[in-house]
């Protein structure tokens, strides 16, 4: 399993990594950086398609995105041509940065729900793409910052992803 992303998947990779191997005996490989935008995760992407594996891969990104989500379907359209039919597991946007202002939580919401629109259209022209909708199913204390999962969140996060995946 190839993860690409930002600091949402360097929080939870390495757990993912124990239950997918303990379950599965798949192996994870991992490029994940903090403040990672979509844009340069999508290039490593493109750069390396011959790396994504047959069954697919998963790609946590848009929370950096946040500050500027117009024309963002783009970049997941870039993904998706990369992936050439392999599946492409994308978990939703959820950025609610509960240090901020009320101002800025709500601009934070509102353009993380338009990101996860973007995506869901997007799935809607490509069958090999899979919404795994975090932002959905997610709860506070699931949160450590309204960002970032917690513990309770990496567990949930993993188990989703497993569960989109047919693991």
């Amino acid at each position: 399993m190839l993860v690409v992303g930002d600091s949402i998947a360097r929080a939870t990779v390495d757990d993912l990594a124990a239950r997918v191997g303990a379950a599965s005996g798949l192996s994870v490989a991992v490029t994940a950086h903090a403040g990672r935008p979509t844009a340069p995760a999508v290039d490593w992407i493109v750069a390396n398609a011959g790396l994504i594996p047959d069954r697919g891969l998963v790609v946590v990104s848009g929370a950096n995105d946040v500050f500027a989500p117009l024309g963002w379907w783009r970049q997941v359209e870039r993904v998706l041509d990369a992936a050439d039919g392999r599946p492409v597991y994308w978990l939703t946007v959820h950025v609610d940065r509960w240090r901020g202002d009320a101002t800025q939580r709500s601009a934070d919401r509102a353009h993380s729900d338009w990101l996860n629109d973007q995506l869901r259209a997007v799935a809607e022209r490509h069958p090999n793409l899979v919404v795994v909708d975090w932002a959905g199913a997610l709860s506070d204390d699931w949160l450590s910052d309204g960002v970032h999962p917690s513990d309770a969140g990496v567990a949930a996060w993993c188990g989703l992803l497993e569960r989109a995946m047919g693991l």
